[in-house]
């Protein structure tokens, strides 16, 4: 019996490198298969859990990634993983979650997350605050955010890691729609041991900066269409929604609407005065798009210039991320 098991947990331990591989090479697929194997082989591995949610979210299937999610946290919860590891974990689950757009079950992951590490300190508190704004969620949510990440801020005056923990404050002030204070913490401190433009280079400070300053841009082009067709719209619209479909041979697409009123959730934005309105489950994939408008004569509309991407199908209609 022991010799099974044993063999058992070898084809495990040999179905995670299979699955990395495949990932690695986008056959996300053949990489579920391999990790769905190692998992039913091996049901306690915690992190094979949230690798399964990760391939699950490139393959669009959201529902089955918040179930990975959710038992990677009933593994979790009874861990006595080392915080420094369970916490970065954790903020690996967030963001799957919250690729998939479904604000209560990012809320109620959110709360089992304060829960396993309710304890402030500069390290494990602003990696959970961190977690937890990924995307909006309830007030009460973001409000435990911004207390800790204040504290580690307070904790990390004098470190190398104090202008981090300042993009995080900002961050938390973005969520909460106080633009102002956002940009004033994102703006750092100069004479910190690290200075702003420093930290910038890391990329998890980069994706904050980016979140709270630039989630997309628009050229002049673009700027003058949209005013051209909400004056031109027949109801009162007050700006643009921007979505992402899953379709197309590549997986997603773009997709802009008429904005007639902010729906719960949306991530809003103003450039010259449009109101770009983001729906909640799009603002991962598009962060640092440039929007431009062309007309050729031929053809015309709206393109994207989307960093994330990794590739496009020959149709140009569709794009994977």
């Amino acid at each position: 019996m022991k010799r099974q098991e044993g063999g058992l947990q070898k084809f495990a331990e040999a179905m995670r490198p299979k699955a990395g591989s495949y990932v690695k090479n986008d056959d996300f697929k053949s990489a579920l298969i391999a990790i769905n194997a190692a998992n039913k082989t091996d049901s306690t591995h915690k992190y094979s859990k949230l690798y399964a949610g990760r391939i699950n979210i490139a393959l669009g299937n959201y529902n089955e990634a918040i179930r990975n999610v959710n038992n990677f946290v009933s593994l979790e919860m009874e861990s006595n993983m080392n915080e420094n590891w369970a916490t970065i974990h954790w903020m690996f689950g967030a963001s799957i979650i919250a690729k998939t757009g479904n604000r209560g079950s990012y809320t109620n992951y959110c709360n089992k997350m304060f829960q396993r590490f309710p304890a402030k300190n500069s390290i494990t508190g602003e990696r959970i605050a961190k977690g937890a704004l990924m995307m909006k969620s309830n007030p009460k949510i973001i409000k435990d955010s911004l207390d800790y990440t204040l504290h580690a801020n307070k904790l990390r005056k004098g470190t190398g890691f104090y202008n981090w923990s300042c993009f995080s404050v900002g961050l938390a002030n973005y969520r909460t729609d106080n633009l102002k204070e956002a940009e004033r913490w994102c703006n750092g401190d100069s004479e910190a041991r690290r200075p702003p433009e420093l930290l910038t280079r890391d990329v998890v400070a980069k994706a904050i900066m980016n979140e709270v300053k630039e989630i997309i841009t628009l050229t002049t082009a673009a700027k003058n269409r949209v005013k051209e067709i909400i004056a031109k719209g027949k109801k009162n619209y007050i700006g643009i929604r921007i979505s992402i479909d899953n379709t197309g041979c590549s997986g997603h697409s773009y997709k802009i609407d008429y904005a007639e009123n902010k729906i719960d959730g949306d991530e809003v934005i103003s450039v010259d005065n449009i109101k770009v309105f983001i729906d909640a489950s799009t603002t991962m994939y598009i962060l640092g798009s440039k929007i431009d408008y062309t007309d050729n004569g031929m053809e015309s509309g709206f393109t994207f210039s989307n960093p994330n991407e990794k590739g496009r199908c020959g149709c140009g209609e569709s794009f994977s991320v």
